[in-house]
């Protein structure tokens, strides 16, 4: 079962811009926080819209092999000096547009585990 996250950036008018996450969506936070934490990288991935896995680069090496045997796509993409993994088997990006959420009670009603915010300059998770 995938643990998937909403990744988004809370507007000034409440609604979440938010990118999907499909795989490895707990305990992001520090790691957005060191690598994703200015305005411009978390625009940046959210932007990217669908991705499957964000992990360190370290980590992304480590499991390469392992998702080969399982039929995932194993190529990663540096990103911020972070690891992105696209979102199907050939290493396309799904379509790269993130999703307007009409707030954070929106988002969390989505078929996800957990909603990281870019908020007041902080990643934020919530369950």
């Amino acid at each position: 079962m995938s643990t998937r996250a909403i990744i988004g950036i809370k507007r000034d008018d409440g609604a979440i811009l938010g990118a999907w996450q499909w795989n490895d969506g707990a305990d992001l936070e520090d790691l957005l926080n060191r690598y994703f934490g200015s305005d411009e990288a978390a625009e940046d991935l959210v932007h990217l819209g669908v991705f499957s896995s964000l992990m360190t680069t370290d980590d992304a090496e480590s499991v390469k092999i392992d998702l080969l045997k399982i039929g995932i796509c194993s190529h990663y993409i540096p990103f911020h000096g972070a690891a992105v993994f696209p979102a199907d088997k050939r290493g396309q990006f799904f379509e790269g547009v993130p999703t307007v959420y009409a707030g954070l009670e929106d988002a969390l009603e989505q078929d996800i585990n957990y909603v990281y915010l870019w908020e007041n300059g902080r990643w934020q998770m919530y369950e």
